[in-house]
């Protein structure tokens, strides 16, 4: 993890110094004081992200939340820019071999200023996107094998990160819109609870999530990121208050009809005390399911091997956590690190739905995806 976060900042150090180098050769020959005014913004902006990791919780809730903003936001703003200035400078390669290709002629000020435009019709589009939930709807036919069931409805929800940026009216649109699907079972697939959880909000969460209505019952696994903020053992304690059914490497039957089996997330490695135990491998938590008599739903919050499950006898998977990228280009990285990143996956009689997840981690901006929640109506034949 040190590892990792060295290379970030190391990445995210220099980033800002092309940044602020190419606007201070923008502007600073046209106006000293507006080159060394964007030069400080720059600096205080790039400091408030990484500062926030070290002294939020010494900060007046309020105040955390509003440096938390602006940190999230700065992190969408710098990589857009970042994106865009790269693109100007091929383009303005390209008009040195290929003169010809300049329709007219454009000043530093103008690029900087059609720069800081197009960022800003970015950020708008993107925040207003990342608030506009669609409902993705799966017909999944799964095998009966000696189950009496012969449909399910199910809602599916991952990667909220209820915290500094969503908070209860969030939580309370995700139940409303849930109800309204009229599910059998609804499925809250990690990442659900991540830093920045008010006091007020943490006496209201438990209450909210009591109001979630399906006709089975409501089920749900860890993601990473209840693990780094330190928050699993609330979100064990919230949740299960309010009469939904953590699985942490554990397992239910439902009426005889179906197994529902949901494994803690991988990050219990990484960022877990040593107090909580460890992951189990899936074939371990398997050897308990007799999967040839019952249908098995798995929730994992990390769709890393979709192999594993299939050979131990899971007949369908639900995840989260990739976001899709969450923002363009980032979907062709996420595409090439999973089977699938968005989605249904069929590996012969295994399938898996992959959300690109109902909120955002970082800045609260979508480009390229919309948020979703998921319903599956399952037909057993």
């Amino acid at each position: 993890m040190g590892y990792f976060i060295s290379i970030f900042l190391t990445l995210y150090a220099l980033v800002h110094v092309y940044i602020a180098r190419k606007t201070w050769l923008s502007i600073q020959p046209y106006s000293s004081k507006l080159a060394w005014a964007f030069l400080i913004f720059i600096i205080a902006s790039a400091l408030v992200f990484p500062l926030m990791r070290i002294i939020e919780s010494k900060l007046p809730y309020s105040l955390a939340q509003l440096f938390n903003f602006w940190g999230s936001y700065w992190l969408f703003i710098v990589y857009y820019s970042s994106l865009i200035l790269i693109a100007i400078e091929l383009i303005q390669l390209l008009i040195n071999f290929f003169p010809q290709l300049q329709p007219f002629p454009l000043s530093a000020p103008q690029v900087a200023g059609g720069v800081i435009l197009l960022l800003f019709v970015i950020c708008c589009y993107g925040t207003i996107n990342a608030r506009s939930h669609v409902i993705t709807n799966y017909d999944l036919v799964l095998p009966k094998k000696q189950s009496p069931l012969e449909n399910l409805r199910i809602v599916m929800v991952s990667d909220m990160h209820l915290g500094w940026i969503y908070g209860e009216n969030n939580l309370r649109e995700m139940v409303t819109a849930a109800n309204a699907q009229k599910p059998d079972l609804i499925f809250l697939v990690g990442d659900i609870i991540d830093e920045g959880i008010s006091p007020d909000f943490a006496e209201n969460l438990t209450a909210i999530m009591s109001e979630l209505n399906p006709t089975i019952g409501t089920y749900a696994v860890s993601g990473n990121h209840e693990f780094i903020s330190n928050q699993q053992d609330n979100f064990n304690k919230w949740l299960t208050d309010a009469g939904i059914h953590v699985l942490n490497d554990d397992f239910d039957n439902i009426n005889d009809s179906l197994y529902i089996a949901g494994r803690i997330d991988a990050s219990i490695k990484s960022f877990s005390r040593s107090d909580r135990g460890t992951r189990l491998e899936l074939p371990d938590l398997m050897q308990k399911i007799p999967t040839e008599r019952l249908p098995v739903i798995l929730l994992d919050h990390q769709p890393t091997n979709l192999i594993l499950p299939s050979a131990s006898g899971i007949d369908l998977q639900f995840s989260g956590h990739t976001h899709k990228g969450q923002f363009f280009p980032n979907n062709f990285l996420t595409s090439k690190i999973y089977a699938l990143d968005w989605g249904h996956y069929i590996n012969g009689s295994f399938q898996a739905i992959i959300s690109n997840g109902y909120g955002t981690w970082g800045p609260p901006v979508r480009i390229g995806n919309h948020p979703e929640m998921v319903v599956c109506n399952i037909t057993f034949s």
